[in-house]
């Protein structure tokens, strides 16, 4: 148990993990066959899906109610990210992240969320304990009040 909290609070203190970033630029690359622009990677926002996969794996749920924060825009609202459009995908297992990927993208809600073209920015948040991911993916419209420059890990 120690473990994985000492293993959250370093990736929370060390920018954004090749994991979560992995994450992204496959969604990215789903994007991009459809001609969608990439998402930009928001600091904000992946602070906000960190702290739901967390929520998640402590509270024992999957879903965009957290028994904490209420429902994610709430969530958002909360941590003070601003947006007018946003959205949210989920997912708890054991399966490889490229898996995840896929089903998400076999998945018209999840699909939908990857590939809307009014997201310009998104953070991923993954935790993994017992031999169990959890995943949060958080999408939203405008501009970030955070830079986030291509190419150098924060």
């Amino acid at each position: 148990m120690r473990g994985i909290i000492v293993l959250l609070v370093c990736v929370l203190a060390s920018g954004f993990s090749y994991i979560e970033e992995d994450m992204l630029q496959w969604c990215n690359d789903a994007r991009a066959e459809v001609g969608l622009p990439p998402l930009q990677m928001d600091w904000e926002l992946a602070r906000v899906a960190r702290h739901k996969v967390e929520d998640m794996r402590v509270q024992g749920y999957v879903g965009p109610g957290s028994p904490v924060f209420g429902s994610f825009s709430a969530m958002l609202r909360h941590f003070e990210v601003p947006f007018t459009t946003a959205g949210e995908t989920l997912a708890r297992g054991d399966a490889p992240p490229p898996v995840v990927l896929r089903s998400w993208l076999q998945s018209a809600p999840h699909r939908d969320k990857i590939l809307h073209p009014a997201f310009s920015r998104a953070g991923v948040g993954f935790c993994e304990a017992d031999g169990i991911q959890y995943w949060s993916i958080i999408f939203a419209d405008g501009e970030s009040r955070a830079l986030v420059i291509p190419g150098m890990r924060p």
